[in-house]
């Protein structure tokens, strides 16, 4: 196998990968956890330190900074249809929890945007999941503050409402 020249570089993780390579794209069969993979040139030692003396000379991107953040103003904007595959099982409630949970780690003083924009129904096991739990973690004020639905119909408001409800009084009975 021949390495590239420039070498290269390919993230996988749940349904989707992204790489130098191959740009982004999804993948039917999920990888649990993070795969990394890195691919270096070596073959000329001092390729590696140069380009690491001389970072300002290439653009960069975040990958955070262009899929979430808002071009006008200081929020983050979740879009739900595009970050889960389903509104239907627990398991994608916990992934897009933890998406969001990340977000709050790593932008702590911007509030989210939490889109709902086209979908009619959720279960209750995503909307426990994803809004009932991360509302008992980081509590009743910072999810007010941090956290603000949008594009959310009266039947999804109705499940959320339900789902955060039932989590707190679980919770309180559990403590």
């Amino acid at each position: 196998m021949v390495l590239p020249r420039t070498g290269s570089f390919a993230i996988h993780s749940g349904y989707a990968s992204i790489g130098s390579e191959f740009g982004s794209r999804d993948e039917t069969i999920p990888v649990v956890g993070t795969l990394v993979v890195v691919r270096l040139d070596y073959s000329e030692p001092e390729a590696l330190w140069q380009a690491l003396e001389d970072r300002d000379r290439f653009d960069s991107a975040d990958y955070v900074e262009l899929r979430y953040e808002d071009e006008t103003d200081d929020v983050l904007n979740f879009v739900v249809t595009k970050e889960v595959g389903s509104v239907g099982s627990r398991f994608s409630g916990r992934s897009a929890r933890t998406k969001i949970e990340n977000l709050l780690a790593m932008y702590p003083s911007y509030p989210i945007h939490v889109d709902f924009d086209g979908i009619s129904v959720i279960s209750s096991s995503f909307a426990d999941e994803f809004l009932g739990k991360l509302f008992v973690r980081i509590g009743a004020l910072r999810f007010m503050t941090a956290i603000q639905l949008r594009g959310v119909s009266p039947t999804v408001r109705s499940v959320l409402d339900r789902a955060i409800l039932q989590r707190v009084q679980q919770e309180a009975k559990n403590n």
